[in-house]
């Protein structure tokens, strides 16, 4: 499994409700996207720093996803160029469902 935390300037101190808004409104095209299994919404309001923690299957199904096209379509959203960092994930401890994977 293959983690990739992506981030981005927000405004800073942005009112978490307007933040959960935002995150709420982007929540559904996620659901059925191919090879992602979770995204965690982030925002720092000391920084006015956004972003995700995404979990992938594969680190070809995320690469597949930050293609230029979402570069381009992010960087007009945001009005700046997000980063992508990619990280392996050997192992998964998921509390909820009571698991741990390895991945």
């Amino acid at each position: 499994m293959i983690i990739a935390l992506v981030t981005y300037k927000m405004p800073p101190k942005l009112p978490l409700a307007d933040v959960e808004r935002r995150c709420a409104e982007s929540a559904q095209r996620f659901r059925q996207l191919p090879g992602l299994v979770r995204k965690n919404y982030l925002y720092d309001p000391a920084t006015g720093t956004g972003g995700g923690s995404y979990l992938w299957e594969t680190r070809a199904a995320a690469e597949a996803y930050y293609d230029a096209a979402w570069f381009e379509r992010m960087t007009a959203m945001l009005g700046n160029t997000p980063t992508v960092q990619y990280f392996e994930s050997p192992l998964q401890v998921d509390n909820a469902a009571g698991s741990i994977t390895t991945g």
